[in-house]
C-alpha cells in the first residue's frame, strides 16, 4: 500500500529526496532525517 500525503507537493518533495539519495547527492543520514520529518506530513 502506498503512502498518502497531505498534498501532492509533499509527495513530490519526498520523491526528489529519494532521487538525490539514489544519485549520491544526499547521504543516507540526511535521507533518514528527511524521512523522519516527512512522517509528520503523512496522513495516517
Amino acid at each position: 500500500m502506498g503512502k498518502t500525503y497531505q498534498s501532492a507537493a509533499l509527495a513530490a518533495v519526498y520523491e526528489v529526496a529519494l532521487g538525490l539519495a539514489e544519485a549520491g547527492t544526499m547521504d543516507k543520514r540526511r535521507l533518514r532525517d528527511f524521512a523522519k520529518s516527512r512522517s509528520a506530513c503523512q496522513i495516517h
